[in-house]
């Protein structure tokens, strides 16, 4: 569905990639699948890690960096497309994860694409434990902080699909998997107004296709530093969120 979303040979920043070796607590290492799924469909890709970069993405032909997703090193619109898969879950809750959004969209010029794992999912899927994650979050780092499959911390926060899209005006889920009750959510936001003018089909047009695309930006020298902008099936929360 994402690299549906991308057109060819787009230049694209994918936040928060993951280390070669996975998950350090155990957890299944995802592979960086849509990473090289980009790679593979001629992209020009920039990966940003906050800790090990996998190395194995430049040897495919990405870019490696280390950067804090909230501050990242990259002038205004310098990407075609953004994409983060799970990562935004990790950041700390609403607030930190809004920082980390609004950073993605200010330095892409069309589209934003961020997955997160369902809250409403009944398997948690960095536990893998069943319905556990459904009772209040204050409760989570004291059940999950000693599970064998993944450390628990309290920077992670489960998000519903309502919760979601509802980080930065102009989000709309575009898609999950499996579609009948996602374990996991894909959401999209077009870049800021003030990047997209409203007769670019990538900035009005989430979804439309390959072939959405605006030509590729200007991207900055990777010195360049700015400062960031300041329940069911359709993984929709109850409320009994707290």
């Amino acid at each position: 569905m994402i690299l549906a979303l991308v057109p060819a040979h787009a230049r694209i920043l994918a936040v928060g990639v993951e280390g070669d070796g996975g998950y350090s607590a155990g957890c299944s290492d995802t592979g960086n699948q849509i990473e090289r799924g980009l790679l593979r469909g001629g992209s020009d890709l920039t990966a940003v890690a906050y800790l090990a970069a996998p190395l194995s993405l430049r040897a495919e032909g990405a870019t490696l960096m280390r950067a804090d997703g909230k501050l990242l090193p990259f002038v205004d619109g310098s990407f075609d497309v953004v994409i983060s898969n799970a990562v935004v879950e990790h950041i700390g809750g609403p607030g930190e994860a809004r920082r980390f959004l609004a950073e993605s969209q200010r330095v892409a010029r069309t589209l934003v694409i961020h997955t997160t794992p369902n809250r409403w999912f009944p398997i948690e899927t960095h536990t893998r434990l069943p319905l556990l994650h459904w009772l209040p979050r204050r409760l989570h780092p004291k059940l999950f902080g000693q599970n064998s499959n993944y450390r628990w911390g309290h920077g992670d926060w489960l998000f519903s699909g309502r919760e979601l899209v509802a980080l930065s005006p102009g989000g709309r889920l575009i898609g999950g998997w499996p579609r009948w009750w996602p374990m996991s959510l894909v959401a999209a936001w077009p870049s800021p107004p003030t990047r997209a003018s409203p007769a670019d089909p990538a900035s009005v047009a989430i979804g439309g296709g390959a072939g959405a695309g605006a030509p590729p930006g200007h991207r900055a020298p990777a010195e360049a530093r700015v400062q960031p902008s300041s329940d069911s099936a359709t993984g929709e929360g109850s409320g009994a969120d707290r």
